[in-house]
């Protein structure tokens, strides 16, 4: 079976412009992280104390 490995799977964030792309990785089993109403900073720090990868559209 040819599946996505749960221990090193990415986590990832997702900016307020991405709201659709967000519930379409958590479909496919992504850990995905998505806030309204965060300004470029806040995605930063949030991405670096949760090791996340974000995603943004800017």
């Amino acid at each position: 079976m040819n599946g996505c490995n749960w221990s090193t799977a990415e986590k990832l964030m997702c900016d307020e412009m991405l709201g659709s792309l967000s519930r379409w990785l958590r479909l496919a089993g992504y850990d995905v992280l998505y806030l309204r109403k965060m300004d470029d900073n806040d995605v930063i720090r949030y991405s670096v104390d949760e090791g996340r990868s974000p995603i943004t559209r800017e």
